[in-house]
């Protein structure tokens, strides 16, 4: 018997680590290996279509850069790969977000993550961010990490 895929949601911050592979080389580690699995059809990543709004302009940057024409090319071909599934923020999900923002005090953008996550059945909500740790109690959350094992050679 196959075991069960896992589904994974990737938050913005994830998706922004990626692109970063120069400034944060070790977390473009992780989400490169995350992405071979799923390219493999052992993890379902999963994301709202609200990311690709959000990709543009990382949190906590009151005047960032523009993105480069590759950075641009890069964001827009990820969103595309078959093994990212996007996710519409529909009336349900959004009143659900409403929620969990009143009831957590999770800013409504990142309760616009947690409602997809948990309306696309993830089994846990990958971010590189504290805030989501308010909502532990609605879905697994945790940091990215390695699927494959750490050989004596990569990087750890």
């Amino acid at each position: 018997m196959a075991s069960p895929v896992l589904r994974v949601y990737w938050d913005t911050s994830v998706f922004l680590s990626f692109i970063n592979s120069a400034t944060e080389a070790q977390r473009h580690h992780v989400c490169v290996d995350i992405l071979k699995h799923a390219k493999e059809g052992k993890v379902v990543i999963c994301t709202s279509t609200f990311t690709i709004a959000e990709v543009v302009r990382p949190k906590g940057t009151a005047h960032p850069l523009p993105l480069s024409p590759q950075e641009v090319s890069d964001l827009n071909g990820m969103f595309q790969w078959p093994w990212v599934k996007k996710y519409q923020v529909d009336e349900n999900v959004a009143m659900r977000a409403a929620k969990i923002a009143r009831d957590t005090n999770l800013k409504p953008a990142d309760s616009i993550h947690v409602a997809t996550a948990i309306a696309a059945a993830c089994d846990v909500l990958q971010r590189w961010d504290r805030d989501f740790d308010k909502v532990k109690s609605l879905i697994r959350v945790e940091d990215p990490v390695l699927i494959s094992p750490v050989g004596l050679f990569d990087p750890v």
